[in-house]
């Protein structure tokens, strides 16, 4: 059988099965695995002592070897197996012992459970030529879907020799007293037919299981069950019936087998017969329990013969392929909830849909809306997109187009850039109107999934917060004017001019402190800043017009300075300043240019702050006396040769006088800077030939 290393090297173990188990009579460990990386398995371990026999080994080696032969939907699957001196490896498919896992099962599923046994009996004895000689509930397994499979073929034997095995130790160690016949008891050897020991074993499972299922059966159904239990059990071997007797009894009869049945040879069934199954299929599935109906009946509900029914497409897929919501009743909507929906049913999806047939394909595709919620989000993204684009390179238009269909339900589950894989930007604007109700919350899709929220108490705190920073903001520029005014207040008296030129520098300076501040409201908010700065320069404004000092002397003022200066300083020219362009301090040149920008005053041509200060230059009036002091050489008139016709027409010509305007600092004649002027301050090389 190989060693046990290389059956071993391919489990993952997981715990071991509950101690309580009968199944550890026979077996010295359980437990539930994955055999070679994918498929769920059991292992039964049996560590052989020194105490052991021989024969005890060769009960072993009946079982399994048994187990490999036989094949029956409700014999346990075998995979494979190992044996050592020491040491003895069986590895089955995942199945659970009947006496751990009876108590989590529905009555209709015991009662279907007892007829899957009795199927399996029935064939061994009648197909395979053997009986059991073993029926219990540690011989009993039970699958992940609900299926009852009968195993621990250890005591197995062909019909002609069972007579000859029970005074073994074996024997007597591995059975349970409750199952074993009254004749093995008294250990006799007279003639006692093959099936006995298996149709006792039989009476007492009933016996057994009839707890457990008593409030659900109906009472012909408990009849029933009583009388084949009594007949069974029955003392004398002979007297009781071979199991076959029993395969149509109306004892083993439900709902649950009758679909199981009709299912499994739905091929063989005639067009008549396919008709009224599927059209009453729906309502005799409400009347069993969802569990029920999920466990059971998933996989054959979801077959290929199926699906390829025209009539399972018109009355059972819309309701089996759709959840159940919270709020439908029992005779409407899906058939099952959500959660038993995705443990039973989503899983057999992702596998018929890479089932590459016509009928089944469109099949699925019709119903792929009420059941596209119910997959998750990786199943979608690696199962079914990628089947659905496959669809779509088909030369059946009818799969083309359903697939087609189907790419649109996936766009909300999975996005448009996964669904189409291509870059998506905006094109369409949204243009409906917003709809605004006090003290609710209303959104505005913008682009995409992204959702603005609109607060309106929000933005009823928001307004006035930037209401009460405008306040505020006016009374620190009012504290700041008031301050200056009583700087200027406490200053002693002085001159005129100088106290204007000095008032003139204190509001600057005031309006180079305030200005700022509407510049930093620019900071806070778009919209706010704009109002402050209007109200910082109409502030500004109204301040120039009440406070500001009286400029309307400053040409008198400026003249009158220039004069007192020629009168100081002879020698030096007096100089005329217009009001446009006073030399102020460096301070009082930035305040004043801020003022003005604040006011919006006319602005200078482009290129005026090249400009050159026209001045005006006085020349001084001398005395008569002074003149003939100063004049050594009045009498002294020189003798020129004669002057040419250009230079006598010079000195004829009379002095032109100096413009006010600006000079040419670079070779530029006066007529050309004159001609630039009066065009408006052109500047380049337009504005500046001298041709």
């Amino acid at each position: 059988m190989g060693a046990a290393e290389s059956a071993m090297k391919d489990l993952q173990v997981g715990e071991a099965l509950p101690a309580t188990s009968g199944v550890y009579r026979i077996w010295t460990d359980v437990h539930p695995c994955v055999y070679r990386g994918q498929r769920k398995a059991t292992v039964f371990i049996r560590s052989f002592a020194d105490t052991d026999s021989e024969e005890t080994r060769k009960f072993f080696e009946n079982g399994i070897q048994t187990l490999r032969q036989l094949r029956h939907p409700c014999v346990v699957d075998y995979c494979s197996s190992s044996m050592t001196k020491s040491e003895l490896c069986l590895i089955t498919e995942r199945a659970q012992p009947l006496d751990l896992a009876v108590e989590g099962l529905q009555s209709v599923e015991i009662h279907c459970g007892l007829k899957n046994i009795l199927d399996s009996l029935i064939f061994l004895q009648d197909c395979a030529d053997r009986c059991h000689n073993n029926v219990c509930p540690s011989s009993i397994f039970v699958t992940s879907d609900g299926r009852w499979k009968l195993g621990s073929f250890e005591c197995a034997q062909k019909l002609e020799n069972s007579k000859h095995w029970v005074q073994t130790a074996f024997v007597k160690t591995v059975k349970e007293a409750a199952y074993v016949p009254p004749e093995d008891e008294e250990m006799m050897n007279n003639d006692t037919p093959a099936h006995a020991r298996d149709s006792y074993g039989f009476g007492k499972l009933i016996e057994y299981l009839l707890p457990f299922m008593n409030d659900d059966l109906t009472e012909e159904t408990k009849e029933e069950l009583n009388l084949v239990m009594t007949s069974l059990t029955s003392r004398t071997a002979s007297l009781r019936p071979q199991l076959g007797a029993f395969a149509s009894s109306v004892a083993f009869k439900n709902e649950l087998t009758d679909m199981i049945d009709t299912l499994r040879s739905i091929h063989v069934k005639s067009a008549e017969e396919k008709k009224e199954f599927f059209g009453s299929v729906v309502g005799r599935l409400r009347s069993l329990p969802p569990l029920v109906v999920a466990r059971r009946l998933a996989q054959l509900l979801l077959s290929r013969y199926v699906l390829l029914e025209p009539e399972a497409a018109t009355h059972l897929l819309p309701v089996l392929l759709q959840p159940k919501g919270d709020d439908e009743d029992e005779t409407s909507g899906g058939l099952l909830p959500m959660g038993l929906f995705q443990r039973y049913i989503a899983p057999e999806l992702s596998k018929i849909f890479c089932v590459h047939e016509c009928a089944v394909r469109l099949a699925l595709l019709a119903e792929f809306p009420r059941y596209v919620n119910a997959l998750s989000t990786s199943v979608l993204e690696e199962d079914i997109l990628p089947e659905l684009l496959l669809g779509m390179k088909d030369l059946n238009e009818g799969i083309v187009a359903a697939s087609l269909r189907c790419l649109a339900d996936l766009v909300p589950f999975l996005g448009a850039a996964a669904v189409t894989g291509l870059p998506h930007k905006k094109y369409f604007a949204d243009g409906k109107p917003k709809t605004y109700e006090p003290g609710k919350q209303s959104s505005t899709t913008m682009q995409g999934s992204d959702v603005i929220a609109f607060d309106a108490e929000r933005n009823a705190i928001d307004q006035i917060a930037k209401e009460e920073r405008k306040r505020q903001q006016k009374e620190k520029m009012e504290e700041r004017r008031r301050a200056m005014e009583a700087k200027r207040a406490e200053r002693p008296a002085e001159s005129k001019s100088t106290r204007k030129m000095s008032d003139m520098t204190v509001a600057a300076e005031a309006d180079a402190v305030s200005f700022p501040n509407a510049q930093l409201a620019l900071a806070e908010d778009a919209e706010d800043a704009e109002v402050e700065v209007g109200v910082e320069v109409e502030a500004l404004a109204d301040a120039d017009t009440e406070d500001a000092p009286d400029w309307t002397d400053w040409e008198e003022s400026s003249s009158a300075v220039a004069d007192q200066t020629a009168t100081l300083f002879p020698a030096a020219p007096a100089i005329s300043i217009p009001s446009h362009a006073a030399s102020l301090s460096t301070t009082q040149n930035n305040a004043i240019q801020s003022a003005e920008r604040t006011k919006s005053t006319e602005v200078a041509p482009l290129g005026a702050e090249f400009d050159v200060m026209a001045l005006k230059v006085k020349k001084r009036e001398q005395s008569v006396d002074e003149a003939e002091l100063m004049d050594f050489f009045a009498d002294m008139t020189p003798t020129f040769a004669d002057k040419s016709k250009k230079a006598e027409s010079e000195e004829k010509a009379p002095a032109k006088e100096e413009p006010a305007g600006r000079s040419s600092l670079f070779g530029v004649s006066d007529q050309g800077v004159a001609e630039v002027d009066a065009g408006g301050g052109a500047w380049g090389d337009d504005g500046w030939d001298n041709d």
